[in-house]
């Protein structure tokens, strides 16, 4: 790479000029693989990575987006941090992808996502994803105005693909609120990226309006919130929602932690706060999941069903979750110990 400004000058306006492409994307592969290694910010840096964004963009306007992909996976590779350098490097890759995405170049792209007219919608859905950040507000904004299953489907595929760059942006949707169609999968979105840090954004979702929306929370919990998950399900228990107290006993069984044992007994030993069969419910699902922990802490609980009698000396519990406790009892004493 040579040091005259003027060679630059005349390089780039070789790149504009159409019919040159033979020998000119020969150069422009070897400048990409320069700029890989390259470790400097030096004034060649910054020339060729001017080159290559003009390169790129003029392909991008020509819906040339595969050969563009092999362009912007570089500068997005700097910029996520997968390809290594310093800081300064990683601003000017920054820089580089939003020039290259000017409102008429992102346009072209979108649209072909979108329409996929010049059949060209996939390699248009890896320039999206090269484009990271960039394409994240654009793309949440489809999957809430889009009534195409398939294409909402095509938006979280992206939006995964793009991965962490995505997330803060996810993450202020859900907390602004918004309708439950959009919210459900926002949380989808998020349970393909969070971790245990956004339990916090999911627990006000647990009282929900829509009834999709808090199992849904609870399951998006159960994929990302590692060993905070336990504390997250036990707090559940509180809320007065039958169907959300079902679904976090379900999730506490699943996780097959001892420690989820008291609380489920507790649960289990209080008195009825909602109609007699959904209690019953309630406590066969906490029988099912004591069943799937495995611990013997369950037993005195569940030998309480079996044997408390009301004040006429009939069972305060239904034949069937007598049954079931007794079963359980049973499946427990008959485990080996544990060492």
């Amino acid at each position: 790479v040579g040091h005259n400004a003027d060679s630059h000058h005349v390089f780039s306006a070789m790149l504009m000029e159409e019919g040159n492409d033979k020998g000119l994307r020969m150069i422009v592969d070897r400048l990409n693989i320069w700029v890989k290694f390259e470790s400097e910010a030096t004034f060649n840096f910054k020339a060729v990575c001017q080159l290559l964004q003009t390169y790129t963009q003029n392909l991008l306007g020509q819906h040339r987006f595969s050969e563009a992909n092999a362009l912007l996976e570089t500068f997005s590779f700097i910029h996520d941090g997968k390809i290594s350098k310093n800081n300064e490097i990683r601003d000017i890759a920054d820089n580089v992808l939003r020039s290259i995405a000017s409102d008429k170049i992102f346009k072209i792209v979108f649209d072909e996502f979108i329409e996929n007219s010049k059949g060209k919608g996939k390699d248009a859905y890896y320039t999206l994803i090269r484009l990271g950040k960039i394409s994240v507000p654009p793309l949440l904004d489809l999957l809430r105005q889009s009534e195409d299953m398939s294409q909402r489907i095509r938006v979280i595929n992206t939006l995964t693909e793009i991965g962490p760059p995505a997330l803060p942006f996810v993450v202020e949707r859900i907390q602004a609120g918004c309708p439950w169609f959009y919210m459900r999968n926002l949380i989808k979105l998020l349970s393909d990226m969070g971790n245990p840090d956004h339990l916090d954004i999911l627990r006000p979702l647990l009282t929900h309006d829509n009834e999709k929306i808090p199992r849904q929370a609870l399951n998006c919990a159960f994929d990302i919130g590692g060993d905070q998950r336990l504390k997250f399900f036990t707090q559940a228990l509180s809320i007065d929602n039958h169907d959300v107290k079902k679904a976090a006993v379900d999730l506490i069984g699943k996780l097959e932690n001892e420690d989820g044992v008291f609380p489920l007994c507790q649960l289990l030993k209080s008195g009825a706060t909602s109609p007699a069969d959904l209690k019953n419910e309630l406590d066969l699902t906490i029988c099912t999941a004591l069943k799937r922990i495995g611990s013997k802490k369950a037993i005195p609980s569940l030998k309480l069903i079996e044997t408390q009698k009301g004040i006429l000396g009939i069972s305060v519990y239904s034949p069937e979750l007598r049954q079931a406790a007794a079963a359980t009892v049973k499946h427990l004493q008959e485990l080996p110990a544990k060492i």
